[in-house]
C-alpha cells in the first residue's frame, strides 16, 4: 500500500519543477522499476521473501501520445528559421540523425569521422543538477551504433568546431576540455532545461507549438517511413532494440503508410493480368492450368 500511495501521488502532483502538477506516466514506470529492482536484491538476499512492487501495476503509457512529429511543412520551417541560432547546428543534426538529446549532448568530436561520413553514438549524457552531469554509455546495447550522415550534416558539425574554437579562445584556461561537440561558452556539457526551453519559444514564434525537443527525433523516423525508407533502416538509425518497436511506435502517425504500400503493391500488376482467353490462345487453345 505504500507503494500504492506513492505511485499515486506521483501521477497527481508529484513534479517537483512545476508545483501542483504530476509527473507523467512514462516517469512514474522509470520510478517503479527503480524501486522493483532494489527491493529484488532484497528478495535476493534473503531481507524479504516477496518484493512488494510486484503487486502494485505501473500506470499506463500510451506509446502514440508522446509521438509528434513535425510535418515536412513545419520541419522546412524549423531548419529555415534557425540561420544564424544559436543552435543552429544542434537542431539540424538532431532533426536530420534522429538522436536522443542525452546522446548528441554527449557527442565527442572523436565520434565524429568525417572522412567516412559516419557518427558513432557510444555513450549519453544525464543531468542530475544544473551543473552536475553524469557520463554514461548508451541507453541500451542497440542504442551504440553508427549513424551515416550526408554533406548537409558534416557542414553543420564543420560549422560548430568553427563556432566552437572561437569560445574556446575566449574561454581560455577556463575552457572544460571535455571534448564534447555541443558545449557552453566555457566547453561543460549543454543544460538540458536551457535546450527544452530555447527550443519550446522557437516553435511558438514559428506558430507550430505542442512540440518538444525530442519530437526531432520522432519527425526523422516518421518523414523517413512516409517516404517509403525500410523500416529496418530506420530502426537502426534510432537504435531501437528491434523493428516492432519502431513499427509499433510510429505506424499510428503515418495515416496514408498503409495506403502507399496497398498502391505499390497493385501498381506491379497493373497491366500485366493474363485473362483466360489470352491464356488460352497462348497455350494453344487448351486450358493449361499447371
Amino acid at each position: 500500500m505504500d507503494i500504492q500511495r506513492a505511485k499515486s501521488y506521483w501521477l497527481e502532483r508529484g513534479s517537483r519543477r512545476w508545483s501542483g502538477r504530476g509527473l507523467a506516466p512514462q516517469t512514474v514506470v522509470h520510478h517503479l522499476r527503480v524501486l522493483h529492482l532494489a527491493l529484488q536484491y532484497a528478495v535476493d538476499h534473503g531481507r524479504l521473501v516477496v518484493n512488494p512492487a510486484d503487486r502494485v501495476k505501473a500506470p499506463h503509457v500510451d506509446r502514440h501520445e508522446k509521438v509528434r512529429p513535425l510535418d515536412d511543412e513545419q520541419a522546412l520551417r524549423l531548419l529555415g528559421a534557425l540561420d544564424g541560432h544559436e543552435y543552429e547546428y544542434l537542431f539540424t543534426l538532431a532533426l536530420l540523425t534522429g538522436m536522443r538529446p542525452s546522446e548528441y549532448r554527449a557527442l565527442r568530436w572523436q565520434d565524429v569521422d568525417f572522412e567516412r561520413r559516419v557518427i558513432h553514438i557510444r555513450r549519453g549524457v544525464w543531468q542530475k543538477r544544473r551543473h552536475e552531469f553524469l557520463f554514461g554509455p548508451a541507453k541500451s546495447d542497440g542504442s551504440e551504433r553508427p549513424v551515416v550522415v550526408t554533406e548537409l550534416e558534416l557542414t553543420a558539425l564543420q560549422a560548430q568546431r568553427e563556432r566552437q574554437e572561437a569560445q574556446r579562445r575566449q574561454a581560455g584556461t577556463a575552457w572544460a576540455g571535455l571534448g564534447l561537440v555541443f558545449t557552453e561558452a566555457d566547453g561543460t556539457p549543454l543544460d538540458e532545461g536551457r535546450i527544452r526551453r530555447t527550443f519550446i519559444r522557437l516553435v511558438r514564434e514559428l506558430g507550430i507549438s505542442h512540440h518538444r525537443v525530442y519530437d526531432l527525433r520522432h519527425t526523422m523516423a516518421t518523414l523517413m517511413l512516409a517516404n517509403g525508407e525500410n523500416p529496418k533502416v530506420v530502426q537502426e538509425r534510432l537504435g531501437h532494440a528491434s523493428v516492432s518497436l519502431t513499427l509499433d511506435t510510429y505506424s499510428s502517425v503515418l495515416p496514408t503508410i498503409h495506403a502507399q504500400a496497398a498502391d505499390r503493391l497493385a501498381s506491379r500488376f497493373v497491366g500485366r493480368r493474363v485473362g483466360t482467353a489470352e491464356k488460352q490462345e497462348r497455350d494453344g487453345g487448351s486450358l493449361n492450368l499447371y
